[in-house]
């Protein structure tokens, strides 16, 4: 309890600096490892209407599950339906997890993995933390990290924000080329009618 409030103000303060989540996540990971065991922070992102979890940010040891996958329709459901804001799902093995998430499970590798759903408020599901170590987590260390997950939410939901940002900005741009491109060629029939 203890660790877990001396992590919680560097951690936010981590979380609003302003830099990329690449960036962040190694600050992050180093934060999280004052509470516990931590030689792995992965953030993934989900996109809802495709049922699909990739890699947004990791650090630390190599990854042992996949970067990107996709859920089918009942699996995402009853993630979903089950998954709130701040739990933590046990992914110990293939036959404790849910289904969606169990790409994530251990499957005999030892160690521990403890996976955090993110969201921001009641709104929908921006993606998971998963923290590795080489042991099992205890409950403690699963009540800690549950309480760390908020500013892990915001860290996501503000690099969600910033690429829709991106889009739109490169959206705007290539439709300010259109128009420049479009203008240059108005200018050039105009002259030539001109001078005709």
């Amino acid at each position: 309890m203890q660790a877990r409030k001396s992590v919680l103000l560097p951690l936010w303060r981590a979380v609003g600096h302003d830099g990329e989540l690449e960036d962040a996540v190694g600050s992050v990971a180093a934060l999280l490892g004052r509470a516990m065991p931590v030689e792995r922070l992965e953030l993934l992102r989900c996109e809802p209407r495709a049922r699909r979890f990739e890699t947004a940010a990791a650090t630390g040891r190599p990854a042992t599950a996949p970067k990107a996958w996709q859920c089918t329709v009942n699996d995402w459901q009853t993630l979903a339906g089950e998954a709130t804001g701040g739990a933590v799902l046990a992914v110990d093995d293939d036959n404790a997890c849910l289904p969606a998430l169990r790409p994530l499970a251990l499957q005999g590798l030892g160690g521990g993995r403890l996976v955090g759903v993110l969201r921001e408020g009641d709104g929908p599901l921006l993606g998971l933390a998963v923290i590795e170590a080489s042991k099992p987590y205890s409950a403690q260390h699963r009540s800690d990290f549950a309480a760390l997950l908020e500013p892990l939410a915001t860290l996501l939901a503000r690099d969600a924000r910033r690429r829709a940002l991106d889009r739109e900005r490169a959206a705007a741009q290539a439709e300010l080329q259109s128009l420049r491109g479009h203008l240059g060629r108005e200018r050039s029939w105009m002259a030539r009618a001109t001078t005709s």
